[in-house]
């Protein structure tokens, strides 16, 4: 992880409470410890950008599968596949087929199957575009194509284009030498995100505040919830107490 929990002051005090980072014992239990911004970019390479970014180092993982009959063992591939095709690959191997209802929204991803056991050479093919958007940073996969935008303080929130086969690390923005597929991936992604009720941004939106927001309202708040109101119920009745005893001094004279 490329970031620093302790330079956060809600997060440093809840790691503070509950780890420690004594040299000695670290990696026992108890202790925690991260690479930081600068080694957790380092890292990644060559892989640009890290969690929380669109970049491939804050989304690319590897994926390993093993006991599918009829797959080669030990084999490697740099096949694009993505999160939605797992579920139709365990029913693929279970022999299921997909639900399908008028309420139920028809599956997005497709079985890794034929890939895995060499009936199909490519797991995805210049037709299928595959949209991601995670806190304004977003993409949109086709082929060896890549569309993203990230927002600060990952990015300027402009949108760039990159042949992930050729440039892997994002490097060479192709939206000036390739126009025609940089527009066309970008109304590809409009119609995804209008498909998937995705939500923009608005250019204030910080992912560290609302972070800090979310762990006072859903961690601090209902654990200290008894205390929070005896506090509370205390200082209302001290300022009762004040203001009765002034209204009586008042009366008095």
């Amino acid at each position: 992880v490329a970031n620093e929990p302790y330079d956060n002051p809600v997060g440093a005090r809840w790691l503070r409470s509950r780890f420690h980072r004594d040299v000695e014992r670290l990696g026992e239990k108890g202790s925690w410890v991260a690479a930081g911004r600068h080694w957790g970019r380092v890292a990644n390479t060559p892989l640009a950008g890290v969690k929380f970014s669109a970049s491939e180092g804050g989304v690319r993982v590897p994926l390993f599968v093993s006991g599918v009959p009829g797959a080669e063992s030990g084999e490697i591939r740099k096949d694009f596949v993505y999160v939605t095709d797992i579920a139709p690959t365990l029913l693929s191997l279970a022999g299921i087929s997909p639900a399908r209802s008028a309420e139920a929204p028809p599956m997005t991803g497709a079985s890794l199957l034929p890939l895995l056991t060499g009936a199909r050479d490519q797991a995805s093919d210049n037709g299928r575009a595959v949209g991601y958007e995670f806190s304004g940073g977003a993409a949109l996969y086709r082929g060896d194509y890549k569309l993203v935008r990230n927002v600060p303080p990952h990015g300027d929130r402009e949108w760039r284009l990159f042949n992930l086969a050729r440039d892997p690390g994002e490097t060479r923005d192709l939206a000036a030498t390739e126009p025609a597929r940089f527009a066309s991936m970008q109304d590809e992604y409009r119609r995804w995100a209008d498909a998937n009720g995705v939500l923009e941004m608005p250019e204030d939106y910080s992912l560290v505040s609302q972070v800090v927001i979310n762990t006072l309202l859903f961690f601090y708040l209902p654990r200290y919830a008894v205390q929070l109101t005896l506090v509370i119920a205390g200082v209302v009745a001290l300022v009762y107490i004040i203001w009765r005893r002034r209204r009586s001094t008042s009366c008095a004279r």
